[in-house]
């Protein structure tokens, strides 16, 4: 049985955001403008370190299976 989970982002997710983005490039384009580079995920991830803007993944097994910014 499959477990979903929701975290907000860290630091440490780093390599699996980068690969999961990576890996959906396309299903997103035109829409979404995800981070695809190391410099690209810091800013992202400084951005939503801010009181009133956070980032929470999605968890299905430990993989990333999605994102979403309040």
């Amino acid at each position: 049985m499959s477990t979903l989970k929701i975290k907000a982002i860290a630091a440490q997710d780093e390599d699996a955001f980068l690969a999961m983005t990576q890996s959906s490039r396309e299903f997103h384009h035109p829409w979404i403008k995800a981070p695809l580079t190391r410099e690209e995920f810091q800013n992202f991830y400084q951005r939503y370190q801010a009181d009133n803007q956070k980032c929470y993944l999605v968890l299905q097994d430990q993989q990333i299976v999605g994102v979403f910014n309040i």
